[in-house]
């Protein structure tokens, strides 16, 4: 967790994770070298039932209990560290959070990139 897609331009890597329900404010992402770690939390969408108020409108009221039949969204802390293709310059790195879909853009170190070698003739 999470599912993430990596690709890259001339100029940067791309990373793309699907975080679904968080914030930008639940992520930490850091980045050294070649690695770029992501670190989380998502937090339970489903509260526990409370115990049943004791006010005359809800006496009848019991509290709802929950029964899964399937649990593949995991909740908790995670820690998510990618090798990255070539060295990034940590400093330039950029995330955008945008309809659940995390968007990190780590520019490759000044050595990584291509350079253009002009030819001289002679």
């Amino acid at each position: 967790f999470p599912a993430v897609n990596i690709f890259e331009t001339d100029e940067a890597i791309l990373v793309e994770a699907e975080l679904p329900g968080l914030e930008a404010a639940d992520l930490e992402i850091t980045a050294i070298d070649d690695e770029l770690t992501l670190t989380g939390r998502r937090v339970e969408t489903i509260e526990p039932a409370a115990t049943a108020d004791t006010t005359s409108e809800a006496v009848d009221e019991q509290p709802k209990k929950i029964t899964w039949h399937r649990r593949e969204r995991g909740v908790g802390n995670f820690e998510r560290r990618l090798s990255l293709p070539t060295a990034v310059d940590p400093e330039g790195v950029e995330a955008r959070l945008l309809g659940g879909v995390l968007t990190v853009t780590c520019p490759k170190a000044a050595a990584c990139r291509p350079h253009k070698v002009a030819v001289t003739a002679n």
